[in-house]
């Protein structure tokens, strides 16, 4: 069945018709479709295996429209797939100075800022092949200043 077809026995109503039960019609709401906001991402791949990248725009229903970026990979183990977003209110936004992948057995990233380093380790992956924790820890001038170990 094509996007703008009918299959057999289906019910095309407009909004304006459509009820929840036999009382209570749905609820419409106006929303802008003009993007009016300065903010931005940018996207740092870390390690990303071959796959196909899109940037669609989705429509919500109380926020208007904002881009979506996907990347998808096919793959029966884990990929593997760590990417770096950086959202900013407008290009003037605070960046990273560098992006580096760690090395080593462990999974991870370090993010500088100037003087901070913020890094990212991923432990070892369990015997199913998922790695179930995370830690975070920030840098400032080679002494850690914040840590955080968000094991589940």
């Amino acid at each position: 069945v094509g996007l703008d077809d009918r299959p057999e026995g289906c019910v095309l109503l407009t909004a304006e018709e459509a009820r929840l039960d036999d009382t209570n019609p749905l609820l419409l709401a106006d929303f802008k479709t003009a993007n009016t906001s300065k903010a931005q991402v940018t996207v740092y791949p870390v390690m990303t295996p071959d796959g196909e990248n899109a940037i669609t725009w989705f429509e919500t229903s109380r926020n208007g429209i904002h881009p979506k970026l996907s990347h998808t990979v096919k793959d029966v183990k884990n990929p593997n797939f760590l990417m770096v977003i950086v959202p900013q209110q407008d290009a003037n936004g605070p960046l990273p100075t560098a992006v580096k992948k760690l090395t080593g057995d462990n999974l991870g990233v370090e993010i500088h800022w100037g003087d901070k380093i913020d890094r990212i380790v991923f432990p070892p992956a369990d015997a199913d092949g998922i790695s179930r924790s995370m830690e975070f820890m920030r840098l400032q001038d080679g002494n850690a200043v914040l840590q955080w170990d968000g094991k589940q």
